[in-house]
């Protein structure tokens, strides 16, 4: 490593690498407002507002197959939200896990 912190050879990779994040998130941003597949995001927010009701040992009460690590990052957003703010934080839940895999796509790659 120089003086400035980063090795020179890396700081272009790593600026490519931001730059590529940027954008995917702003793009991600913008397509949260496009319909897309209704069906999933309201089966989603059905199961936040369940949580939000019943809480985790009830939910299952009413029949239904999710996976409980889903459902606890769906509950405090269906305890915070309702109608269209709901389906759009259920939709942003994807950005932090795509910027994720594209974080360890680099390093990988």
């Amino acid at each position: 490593m120089g003086r400035g912190g980063l090795d020179p050879a890396w700081r272009g990779w790593v600026v490519a690498l931001a730059t590529m994040l940027v954008a995917a998130v702003v793009t991600r941003v913008l397509a949260l407002e496009v319909p897309g597949h209704f069906g999933d995001v309201r089966v989603m927010a059905g199961w936040a507002e369940r949580m939000a009701e019943h809480g985790s040992i009830a939910f299952y009460e009413g029949g239904g197959s999710v996976y409980p690590a889903l459902l606890y990052l769906l509950w405090p957003l269906g305890l915070a939200l309702d109608g269209d703010a709901l389906m759009t934080a259920i939709k942003a839940l994807s950005i932090p896990f795509d910027v994720g895999i594209g974080l360890v796509l680099f390093v990988v790659l």
